[in-house]
């Protein structure tokens, strides 16, 4: 019985660790994002500019996936999408053209995110309507064939979640219980959600942040927080990632900004509202040349607060948690009020290699 049990365990451990490997292969190649194209300019207005678009984009994706109750992993899923195709020739275009461009390009990559992963499809009269009538369903179907065309129809990336979950599974027992890896994941989860928003974590592949979001949940447990279970893990870890190249350094650089970004998540309201008069002062130097320049129209506010004294982790990541839940509860109690149900069809996929993230697809 013995042997059985651990004759099944060493060969999910190698399956596992197999399909951790084609998720590195995956990040390194097809869909890796090599560029940033908000900082590949030298015009940094331009560069602002593009900031407050992606933004707004990713505020958009999260309101929609909650309203219509699917996985926050699709929003990452999305912004891959939008990503790399605006690192393409045709991708480009939506940069130096309209912000309606650039914003139909964003509504799209969701819109394929949900029909390529999520169990129902959505109608592309339903983006048009959620997008309150920014553009025509030909114009969300035109611009669905130019970026499938675009990213060589490879719409099955590797995830930060993905990872985290793989790399979980192999945690053994007698280091993490069963029950202590699933609340890690939960943590690591938060974080995982919380850095699609950050243009700094653009280009980080997605296994680096996985690794630095499990990292920032184990020290932020005082049962798993030692020194000996960190090393064990992080050796358990670089051996299962064998297909991918790491260093200890990057993955610290990581958690440094993850922990910004949760910082700046629990900063209390009253707080950011006392920053926004500082940054609209800043916002009047440049008010005359931005309204001739790109993306100039319908543009959102985003305001960057400053980060107070570094919290505890663990408390950080409890109320990052709990202030994300309550979001997402808020927005489905309010939308489920002032809108109809959403109409949903058949799954529809892409291409016949499409599957959930952690998959491993045909090259």
């Amino acid at each position: 019985m013995d042997h059985s049990y651990s004759q099944s365990n060493s060969n999910k451990k190698r399956e596992v660790t197999s399909t951790l490997q084609a998720l590195c292969r995956q990040e390194e190649s097809a869909y890796k994002i090599s560029g940033n194209y908000l900082t590949s300019t030298e015009d940094a207005k331009v560069s602002r500019r593009r900031g407050k678009c992606r933004a707004a984009m990713v505020t958009w994706f999260i309101t929609v996936v909650d309203y219509l109750e699917f996985e926050r992993e699709t929003v990452a899923i999305a912004l891959n999408f939008l990503d790399r195709f605006l690192e393409t020739p045709q991708g480009k275009v939506c940069l130096t053209t309209t912000p309606r461009q650039f914003k139909m390009a964003g509504m799209t990559c969701l819109y394929t995110a949900i029909k390529a992963h999520e169990p129902e499809a959505i109608e592309p009269d339903l983006v048009v309507e959620l997008s309150g009538n920014l553009c025509s369903v030909e114009d969300i179907e035109a611009m669905e064939r130019t970026i499938l065309a675009a990213l060589d129809w490879r719409v099955n990336p590797p995830t930060a979640l993905a990872f985290c979950r793989q790399l979980l599974g192999i945690v053994p027992k007698g280091v993490v219980s069963r029950k202590d890896c699933a609340a890690l994941l939960e943590l690591a989860q938060v974080q995982t959600e919380l850095a699609v928003s950050d243009p700094r974590l653009i280009t980080t592949p997605p296994s680096l942040l996985a690794l630095a979001s499990i990292f920032n949940a184990l020290e932020s447990s005082s049962k798993h927080s030692n020194t000996e279970t960190l090393d064990d893990l992080s050796q358990l870890f670089f051996v299962a990632l064998a297909g991918r190249t790491l260093d200890m350094d990057d993955v610290f650089d990581v958690q440094d900004v993850l922990d910004d970004i949760i910082r700046q998540h629990n900063q209390p309201k009253n707080s950011s509202n006392s920053k926004r008069a500082s940054h609209e002062e800043q916002d009047k130097a440049v008010t005359e040349e931005d309204a001739t320049s790109e993306h100039d129209e319908d543009e959102e506010e985003v305001v960057t607060v400053a980060s107070p004294t570094t919290p505890a982790k663990e408390m950080a990541l409890a109320m990052a948690a709990a202030a994300a839940a309550d979001t997402a509860a808020a927005t489905k109690k309010s939308n489920v009020k002032t809108r109809p149900l959403p109409k949903v069809v058949s799954p529809c996929r892409p291409t016949p290699c499409c599957g959930r993230p952690g998959t491993a697809e045909a090259a």
